[in-house]
């Protein structure tokens, strides 16, 4: 499942990624909240109001944009994930433009005589 840790995590990437190469210091708003969280904060503090069907709405593609920033900010960390992810997407595209399976199973019918039944 999500846990708030993973959450906290997904929610803070863009800003690691962003702070990787262009943050020169962070400000703070009165509170002594980052800027970059304070509004995430407030937006899911007022979607969080909001009745169940319209959280999921609104929720499901935060949520989904959210994951994609993780896995970039894994594959920009990480150039083990980086190739491995180009190696599988390639050969995922080859085998989709080719028609070709990337992996092929052969189904094998049920022989009676193997379990004889008395």
């Amino acid at each position: 499942g999500i846990t708030h840790q993973w959450l906290a995590h997904a929610f803070e990437a863009p800003h690691r990624l962003w702070c990787s190469t262009k943050c020169t210091e962070e400000s703070y708003t009165a509170d002594g909240i980052s800027t970059w969280v304070a509004g995430p904060l407030r937006f899911f503090t007022w979607s969080l109001q909001l009745p169940m069907i319209l959280q999921l709405i609104l929720l499901l593609p935060v949520l989904a944009l959210f994951a994609m920033f993780v896995t970039l900010e894994l594959a920009v960390e990480n150039s083990f994930v980086t190739v491995a992810g180009l190696i599988i997407g390639t050969l995922i595209l080859n085998n989709k433009i080719s028609g070709r399976l990337l992996f092929s199973f052969k189904v094998r019918k049920y022989n009676k005589n193997i379990f004889p039944i008395s």
